[in-house]
C-alpha cells in the first residue's frame, strides 16, 4: 500500500482502477487497486498495489505485504544493524 500521491510519480490515473475498503487503526479508507511491477535489482514481480488518498500525512511511505514481496524473497532482519538481506 502507497499514498495516492506516489500515483501521481508514476504518472498512474486511478479513475478506472477497482475501488476498495480499506479499514484500521485510522478508521476507514478508499484504496485504488493497480496491478504493476516492483524490482528489486533485476528481479521484477507482478503485485497488486493499493494506493490511497486517506492515509496519515505525517510519516507514511508504504507497507510491503506479504503476498507478492514476502512471498517472492527469502528475507532477512538484522535490526542491531538496521540492515536486511534479500535473495
Amino acid at each position: 500500500m502507497f499514498d495516492g500521491a506516489l500515483s501521481s510519480a508514476l504518472d498512474l490515473d486511478l479513475s478506472p482502477l477497482q475501488q476498495i475498503k480499506l479499514s484500521g487503526i485510522n478508521g476507514s479508507a478508499v484504496g485504488y487497486v493497480a496491478h504493476l511491477e516492483i524490482g528489486v535489482h533485476d528481479h521484477f514481480i507482478p503485485v497488486p498495489v493499493i494506493f490511497s488518498f486517506d492515509f496519515s500525512p505525517v510519516g507514511f511511505g508504504g507497507i510491503i505485504g506479504q503476498v507478492g514481496f514476502f512471498d517472492a524473497f527469502k528475507i532477512q532482519f538484522d535490526r542491531f544493524s538496521k540492515v536486511f538481506h534479500l535473495t
